[in-house]
């Protein structure tokens, strides 16, 4: 599969994020920011999850090397992953968040906010893709923002953001996450069919 078909390859899916509407003056530094990894310091659980997310691609890009040693190496992280998120739970931070619905793709997200932002204005978006929790940061441009009314009356609004900064670890960790995904949505369409197709047992 070509890197440009990996690019655009979208799936719809839950995960927790937070939107902050960029301060124009501000922009230039959020970018920096983001290349430079500065975290907001208060909340550890970011940094946590961040050097998470590199180490994830790390065993990924080692696993056919040294299976074995990743595979331990692997569990033992998932016990420290629990230990973190008890504590995270205990503490106000974004890992609290309930998840949400969310469109992907390497290029953009598709959000549903309670709130308009106005086009072609910038935004950071901190996203944690989910079980994994793994935790990115980047910058999108507003390209629409539609109102949408729900069923319980609240209004509610799809804005489409495209991607304009992010650091490139990020984005190939978002395509796997992605690849992932539609590959898990392919399996189960296909164990569908199959039920769907099997002949009725006899008796």
């Amino acid at each position: 599969m070509t890197e440009q078909r990996r690019q655009f390859f979208r799936v719809q899916d839950e995960a927790i994020f937070q939107v902050e509407q960029c301060d124009p003056e501000a922009l230039a530094q959020i970018k920096k920011d983001i290349f430079e990894q500065n975290f907001d310091h208060k909340d550890v659980f970011k940094r946590f999850f961040k050097f998470e997310s590199d180490l994830q691609t790390i065993l990924f890009n080692n696993k056919s090397l040294n299976p074995d040693w990743v595979n331990i190496v692997d569990l033992l992280n998932v016990k420290i992953n629990q230990l973190a998120r008890l504590l995270a739970a205990e503490n106000e931070t974004i890992f609290n968040h309930a998840p949400q619905p969310i469109n992907l793709s390497a290029n953009g997200l598709g959000l549903e906010l309670p709130y308009a932002i106005p086009e072609g204005s910038h935004i950071k978006v901190e996203l944690i893709l989910l079980p994994q929790y793994t935790y990115l940061t980047l910058v999108g441009r507003v390209m629409n923002c539609a109102k949408k009314e729900k069923p319980e009356g609240q209004a509610a609004y799809t804005v489409g953001v495209q991607i304009e900064v992010i650091r490139p670890q990020d984005t190939d960790r978002l395509i796997q996450h992605i690849m992932k995904k539609e590959a898990e949505w392919l399996k189960y369409r296909r164990e569908q069919s199959l039920a769907q197709t099997k002949p009725p047992a006899t008796k």
